[in-house]
C-alpha cells in the first residue's frame, strides 16, 4: 500500500513539497531501494509523462528518512529528526509482511514499531493528522454470520501490556497467549488490535485517525488494473485454485467476503487525510475510525468470487497448473472438506509417493516428495489461513466515510481524484483483473490482458447450474444439494401461521367485505354465507407454499434437468441484481417469457439454487383436475387464477386483495404477461389484467415501489415439440391430465440441448412511471383520449395508459435478452432454401449471417461464440435431425415436406424474426416497390426488370409503414421510436452492407445483385406471416353479407390456406398457422374491415359498398409476399377471384 500513496501523490499533488519516507536498510541502501522502486511497472505512467528527467524529479520530492521499526526512536538520527519537526500528516501503513508471523515477531513490529512512530509524531510541531493503518479483522474474534462492525473501538477482553510483555522476544509464548491469538485469524489483526489499543491509551495531543481495510486486493483502474505485490486471504485462495491445488471449500456460497481495491483504500485513506481538518470530523471523539470495506455498500459473495475466478483461470491456465478445468464447489461443513480432500489430493498422493519408492526411482521419489508437501501446503492454506474468514461473515459499517465521498462528489461534476465510491465497482471485470494480476505479478508469467469481450461473454453466458462439480466432490451431491441449498434463506409465505394470516387479511380487507355486503344486499344471503363462499374460493385460489416439499422437488428436477439439458446457464449480473433488491426488502415481480410448461419450474429451481426467495406462481386453473399435480404445483407456490373474472365480483375481489397482501407481504410473484405459452417461438402482445391488479398497490400508495424483473428462458429445444406444431395447424388442445403427463415420459430420453436464463435489468415501476410522465409533459409520447398529461393515479384511463405501456415495455426487454442460438439461424437457412441447400453453402450461410449479427450488437451471443460456423451448422442441423433429410448427391440439405416439420422449423426461426425486422421490412417493402413498377414487364424478364429497377425513397418509406402496419401484431416493438430516424438508420445499414445502392442524393434507390442470397434470407422471414393474412383478406372476400359463425372462420382460413399451399399459391406451409391467421383477424378487426357481431363475422358497411376497396388491400399484400403465380396488381375483383377457383367452394 505504501507504494500506491507515493504513486498517488505524486499523480495527483505534483506540486507536493516533501513526502518523508522511512525506509531500512535490507541488503541494499534506502537510496538503491527507492530508485529500484520508482523503476517497478508502477511508475511507468510517470516515467513516460516526465521523460528522462522524471528520477531526478522524484527524488526531489521524496526525502529519505532512514531508520527502523524495530528500533528505539525508529532509529532515526537527530538530524533527520529536526527535519520532521515540519511534517503535516504522518501515514503509518508498515507491518510486517508475513499475516501469519511468529507472534513476537508481529508484536515488535506492528506493535511496538507503532508506539515508538508515535512517540516521533508527537515531536512534530504541525501535525494535523496521525493516520494508522489497521485491519478491519481487529474485531474478527467476534464469530457468527452476519456480525455487524461498527467503526468504534471494541474493548479487549485481556491486558494489554501483559500480552506486548509476554510476547516479547525474551520471553516464551505461552499458551493461554496462544487460545487468545488463535480468536483471530491470523497473528497480523492480532497484533493490529494491540497496535489501536496502545496508540489509543498514548494518543493525546495526537490527531489519531484509525483506517481499517478489509482484504487488499490488486488495483482496480489506477494506475492501472491488476497490479499486485502481496496476497490477501481471497488473493492466495485464487493462486491455489489457479495451480489446481485447491477446488473445494468448507462454506457457504452466499456468504460475504470483503475485498477492496488497492487503488480505491488509497483515495480513501489521503481524502481521510486532506479533510481531517473539517468540522465534521473534529466533533468526532478522538481518534476517528474509518472502515475501508464493500461489505456494508456493495457486498461481494464467495460463491460469485469463486466462480469467476475459476472462469478466468479455466481461459488463461497457468503453465505451472496441475489442471485446465480449474473449479470450486463449496460445501457445507468443515468435515464434509476434509473427507473430499483426502479422497481427491491426499490419498493419490501417498499412492504416489508408495508406489515410487516401491520402484525406487529417484526422479519419481522427488516428485511425490513435491506433490506431498504442495497438498499438505494447500490442506493448510483452508484450515488455518482461510477457514476463519469463511466460517464467519462480518459486515463493517462505512458511514464515518459518507460525508468525505460526499463532499468529493460536490466539488465537480467529473469522480474525483479521490473518488472512493464502492458501489461502482464492476465486480467482474474486476475480479477477472485480480486473477490477472496474480498471474502476471505474483506467477511472473507473461499472460494478455482479459479482453472485454471474453469478459462480457463470461458475465453474459453466466455459469451452468447443472454443473457445479459437486458429483465429484461429494457423495449423494443431489440429496446435499436438497437438503442443504438455501437453508439460511427465508422464504415468505411459506409457512402454515403466515399463509393463514394472509388468507385473514384477504378476508378481512375493506374491498372483499364491501363485496360481500354488495352480494348479500343483491341476492338477499346473508353475509356469513357469502363469506363461507369466499372463504372456499380462496381455498381453490391460494398457494400453500412448504418448503419440504420444495426441497423434494429440487432433488427430483435436478436430476431431470440432467436428463433432458447439457446446460441450465444463468446470467451472474442479473442474479446479482436479485440479491440486491432482496437485501433491501423490494416488493419483487418476476415476468418470465413463456414457451414452455417448463418455464414454471424453472424460475423457481433457479432461485432455490441462488439463495433466494422463492416466488408465488400465478397459474391457470387448467391443473386442478389433476389433484397430486395440483397439489404439487401448490406447494412449490402457485396460485390458480381463471381465465376470466368477468360478471364475477366476488372472485375479482379476492383475487386483487390475495395477490395485493402477497406484495405487501414482500412475497416475490411471478406471472407470464403473454398469458399463454407462445406457440410460434416469437412473443405474443402482452395481456394487462394481472399487471394491473399489480399495480394497484403502487398507485393506491399501498406499495412506495414494485420492481418488475423481465427474464427470458432461452431453449434450443422446447419438450413440446411434438405438440405445438399440432395444435397450430387446428388440432384441438388437449386438456391436462395425469396420464397425459405419464405418457410425456418420452422426453426423458431425448436431447434438448441447452436451456440459458438471461434476467434483465429490473423496472422500477416509480421510476418508469414519473419517466413516462416526463415524455407525455414534454410532448414526445402520445396519449390515448382521456389520459391527462400528469398522469394522476386517481384518474382511471393514466392507470391503464401506464398499465400498457409498463406492459410493452417488459414484453420489449424480455424480447432483447433472446440468444442467438446455431438452432434457430439454421432453421432460418433451410427454411430459405427449403428444396436444398449443400452443407457448403449452409457454412457459408452461418459466416455471413454471424458477421451481420455482430455487426448489429444487439440480443446476446452466448451460443454464437462458442464455435466456428461450421460447428455451429453441425450443432443445428444435429438437433434438427426430425425435421430433414438428406440427399446422397452433393450432400444436399432439404426440408422435410410435412407441415409439421416445417411448423418446428419455422417457430426456431420466429425465435430471432425480430432482431431482422427492420431490414425485413424495408427489404420486403423494397420488393413491393419494383414489383408494382416492373408489373407490366413479361414474366421472363421479371427478376431483371427487378434488379434494375430504382425505387424512389419515399415509395419505399410508404411501403415499410404499410409492413410495420400490417404486422404490428407479430412482433414486439420498441414504443413510440422515431420511425424516420428509424428508417434512416435501417437504409444506411442496408447501404453500408452493400444490399442496397444509393444516388448521390439519396433519394433512388437499388437492389444489388449480388446481394440476392441475402435479400431471399431476409425477405424470407417476413414472406410467411404476409402470406397468412393474404389469405385471410381472400377467405374475407367471400364472406356473405349476412356474415360466417365467428367459430368457423379460423378453420375456414386454415383450409384455404392448406389448399392454396397445395395447389402451389402459397409458397409458405407455414402460413396454415393457427396463431397467425387469428392475428390477421384480429387486424382486419382493429382496422375496420370486418366486424363481430351476434356471433358472426362479416364485412364493415364501407368494405361492403366499395369492392375496389377491399380488393386494394389484398394487392397491396400481395405484392409483398414471394411471388407465386400471381403477378398481375392491376386487375379487377372478378379477376382476381377467376385466379382461385377454390374460393367458391368456400
Amino acid at each position: 500500500m505504501g507504494k500506491l500513496i507515493i504513486h498517488k501523490l505524486l499523480v495527483s499533488y505534483p506540486d507536493i513539497q516533501t513526502i518523508y519516507l522511512l525506509i531500512r536498510d535490507k541488503n541494499r541502501t534506502p537510496h538503491q531501494r527507492l530508485v529500484d522502486l520508482l523503476e517497478t511497472p508502477l511508475f511507468e505512467d510517470l516515467r513516460k509523462s516526465k521523460g528522462p528527467g522524471f528520477l531526478t524529479w522524484a527524488l526531489e520530492k521524496l526525502t529519505i528518512i532512514k531508520g527502523d521499526l524495530r528500533q528505539n526512536r525508529l532509529g532515526i538520527n537527530e538530524g533527520d529528526m529536526h527535519k520532521l519537526k515540519g511534517t503535516h500528516v504522518v501515514i503509518h501503513c508498515a507491518a510486517h509482511q508475513d499475516f501469519n508471523a511468529p507472534i513476537d515477531v508481529a508484536v515488535q513490529t506492528n506493535v511496538i514499531g507503532s508506539e515508538e512512530l508515535l512517540r516521533v509524531a508527537k515531536q512534530m510541531k504541525n501535525l494535523s493528522s496521525f493516520i494508522f493503518i489497521s485491519s478491519a479483522y481487529v474485531n474478527s474474534n467476534q464469530c457468527g454470520k452476519g456480525i455487524r462492525c461498527d467503526e468504534r473501538v471494541y474493548p479487549l477482553n485481556f491486558d494489554l501490556y501483559k500480552i506486548i510483555k509476554k510476547t516479547s522476544r525474551q520471553q516464551p509464548t505461552e499458551e493461554a497467549i496462544m487460545s487468545i491469538v488463535k480468536q483471530y485469524p491470523n497473528t497480523h489483526s492480532f497484533t493490529k488490535a494491540l497496535a489501536e489499543s496502545v496508540l489509543i491509551s498514548n494518543q493525546e495531543g495526537i490527531p489519531l485517525v484509525i483506517m481499517r481495510p478489509s482484504m487488499l486486493g490488486p488495483t482496480y483502474k489506477e494506475p492501472f488494473s491488476g497490479w499486485t505485490e502481496t496476497l490477501c486471504a481471497c488473493g492466495s485462495l485464487f493462486l491455489y485454485m489457479g495451480l489446481g491445488m485447491v477446488n473445494v471449500l468448507p462454506g457457504d456460497p452466499n456468504s460475504i467476503v470483503d475485498v477492496v481495491p488497492a487503488d480505491l483504500a488509497v483515495n480513501q485513506i489521503l481524502a481521510t487525510a486532506v479533510h481531517v481538518g473539517l468540522d465534521f470530523l473534529n466533533s468526532r471523539t478522538r481518534p476517528a475510525i474509518f472502515h475501508i470495506a464493500t461489505s456494508h455498500s456493495h457486498p461481494l459473495r464467495w460463491g460469485y468470487c469463486t466462480q469467476t475466478a475459476a472462469s478466468y483461470w479455466h481461459r488463461n491456465p497457468p503453465s505451472r497448473s496441475t489442471t485446465s478445468n480449474a473449479s470450486m464447489v463449496m460445501v457445507p461443513t468443515v468435515r464434509y472438506f476434509h473427507t473430499q480432500f483426502l479422497l481427491k489430493y491426499e490419498l493419490p498422493a501417498r499412492a504416489y509417493s508408495f508406489f515410487s519408492n516401491v520402484m525406487n526411482s529417484p526422479f519419481h521419489q522427488k516428485q511425490a516428495s513435491k506433490v506431498k508437501n504442495m497438498v499438505s501446503k494447500s490442506k493448510s492454506f483452508v484450515t488455518q489461513d482461510l477457514l476463519h474468514f469463511l466460517e464467519n461473515e462480518w459486515i463493517f459499517n462505512t458511514t464515518h466515510s459518507q460525508p468525505i465521498q460526499a463532499l468529493l462528489n460536490d466539488s465537480s461534476p467529473k469522480p474525483h481524484t479521490l473518488d472512493f465510491t464502492w458501489s461502482s465497482i464492476d465486480w467482474h471485470f474486476y475480479l477477472n483483473y485480480f486473477c490477472y494480476g496474480i498471474h502476471k505479478y505474483i506467477m511472473k508469467e507473461n499472460v494478455a490482458k482479459p479482453e472485454p469481450h471474453e469478459m462480457e461473454f463470461d458475465r453474459n453466458y453466466g455459469r451452468d447450474i447443472l454443473s457445479d462439480n459437486s458429483d465429484q466432490v461429494m457423495m449423494f451431491p443431489d440429496l446435499r444439494f436438497a437438503i442443504f441449498t438455501g437453508y439460511n434463506v427465508e422464504s415468505p409465505n411459506s409457512s402454515s401461521e403466515s399463509q393463514n394470516r394472509i388468507k385473514m387479511e384477504v378476508l378481512e380487507s375493506d374491498r372483499v367485505r364491501q363485496v360481500i355486503r354488495d352480494l348479500a344486499n343483491a341476492e338477499g344471503k346473508n353475509e356469513a354465507e357469502i363469506l363461507k363462499d369466499a372463504e372456499l374460493v380462496l381455498e381453490r385460489m391460494e398457494s400453500k407454499m412448504n418448503l419440504t416439499t420444495m426441497r423434494a422437488l429440487g432433488y427430483m428436477f435436478r436430476k431431470i434437468w440432467r436428463k433432458l439439458y447439457r446446460q441450465i446457464n444463468v446470467n451472474n449480473s442479473g442474479l446479482e441484481n436479485l440479491k440486491k433488491l432482496t437485501s433491501a426488502g423490494s416488493a419483487i415481480v418476476y415476468v418470465p417469457s413463456h414457451r414452455s410448461y417448463i418455464d414454471f419450474l424453472l424460475m423457481s429451481y433457479i432461485l432455490f439454487e441462488a439463495h433466494l426467495p422463492l416466488p408465488h406462481i400465478a397459474a391457470g386453473e387448467d391443473f386442478l383436475g389433476i389433484k397430486f399435480v395440483c397439489a404439487l404445483l401448490r406447494a412449490g407456490g402457485a396460485f390458480f387464477m381463471k381465465r376470466s373474472f368477468k360478471g364475477d365480483l366476488l372472485y375479482s375481489a379476492l383475487f386483487t386483495e390475495y395477490v395485493q397482501q402477497l406484495l405487501l407481504n414482500r412475497v416475490p410473484i411471478e406471472f407470464f404477461i403473454e398469458g399463454t405459452r407462445s406457440r410460434t417461438g416469437k412473443s405474443l402482445q402482452p395481456k394487462f389484467g394481472l399487471s394491473g391488479i399489480i399495480l394497484e398497490s403502487f398507485f393506491s400508495g399501498q406499495l412506495d415501489d414494485i420492481h418488475f424483473v423481465p427474464v427470458m428462458c432461452n431453449y434450443e429445444r422446447i419438450v413440446e415439440e411434438d405438440v405445438y406444431p399440432k395444435e397450430l395447424l387446428g388440432t384441438p388442445k388437449r386438456s391436462e391430465s395425469l396420464q397425459g403427463l405419464i405418457d410425456a415420459r418420452y422426453i426423458l430420453k431425448q436431447d434438448y440441448g441447452r436451456i440459458s436464463i438471461k434476467i434483465g435489468e429490473p423496472i422500477s415501476i416509480k421510476q418508469f412511471s414519473g419517466d413516462l410522465k416526463q415524455k407525455v409533459e414534454e410532448g414526445r409520447m402520445e396519449t390515448k383520449p382521456g389520459v391527462s398529461k400528469d398522469l394522476d393515479f386517481n384518474n382511471e384511463n393514466n392507470k391503464k395508459f401506464i398499465n400498457e405501456k409498463l406492459g410493452h415495455k417488459i414484453n420489449y426487454e424480455i424480447n432483447q435478452k433472446c440468444v442467438w442460438s446455431s438452432v434457430s439461424i439454421v432453421s432460418a437457412v433451410l427454411l430459405t432454401y427449403r428444396f436444398g441447400i449443400s452443407k457448403d453453402d449452409l457454412i457459408d450461410s452461418m459466416t455471413w449471417i454471424q458477421k451481420y449479427i455482430l455487426s448489429l450488437g444487439v440480443g446476446c451471443f452466448d451460443w454464437l461464440l462458442e464455435q466456428n460456423p461450421g460447428a455451429l451448422v453441425d450443432r443445428g442441423l444435429e438437433l434438427l435431425e426430425n425435421c430433414i433429410f438428406r440427399k446422397k448427391v452433393g450432400d444436399i440439405i432439404c426440408v422435410d415436406s410435412d407441415p409439421e416439420s416445417i411448423i418446428v422449423l419455422a417457430s426456431h426461426r420466429n425465435k430471432i424474426t425480430h432482431f431482422f425486422f427492420k431490414e425485413s421490412a424495408v427489404l420486403c417493402a423494397f420488393s413491393a416497390g419494383v414489383w408494382r413498377k416492373g408489373s407490366k414487364k413479361d414474366a421472363e424478364n421479371d427478376e431483371k426488370a427487378e434488379e434494375s429497377t430504382t425505387l424512389d425513397i419515399s415509395d419505399l418509406k410508404a411501403e415499410t409503414q404499410f409492413v410495420h402496419d400490417i404486422l404490428q401484431l407479430e412482433f414486439i416493438f420498441k414504443e413510440d421510436p422515431d420511425s424516420t430516424e428509424d428508417f434512416q438508420s435501417t437504409i444506411s445499414g442496408l447501404i453500408s452492407r452493400k444490399m442496397i445502392t444509393a444516388n448521390s442524393s439519396m433519394d433512388l434507390l437499388t437492389l444489388n445483385p449480388q446481394a440476392r442470397p441475402q435479400y431471399e434470407f431476409f425477405c424470407g422471414l417476413l414472406w410467411p406471416f404476409l402470406e397468412s393474412y393474404w389469405v385471410t383478406c381472400l377467405l374475407l372476400f367471400q364472406l356473405h353479407p349476412e356474415g360466417i359463425p365467428i367459430s368457423s372462420t379460423l378453420e375456414r382460413c386454415q383450409w384455404l390456406a392448406d389448399n392454396l399451399h397445395k395447389q402451389g399459391k402459397c409458397f409458405s406451409a407455414e402460413s396454415i398457422s393457427k396463431d397467425t391467421l387469428n392475428n390477421a383477424l384480429i387486424l382486419f378487426a382493429k382496422k375496420n374491415v370486418i366486424v363481430v357481431s351476434n356471433g358472426k363475422v362479416s364485412l364493415t358497411k364501407a368494405y361492403k359498398e366499395d369492392p375496389k376497396l377491399f380488393s386494394d388491400l389484398v394487392l397491396k399484400i400481395n405484392r409483398l409476399r414471394k411471388r407465386v403465380n400471381f403477378n398481375n396488381d392491376t386487375e379487377d375483383i372478378t379477376s382476381i377471384l377467376s385466379k382461385f377457383p377454390i374460393l367458391s367452394k368456400l
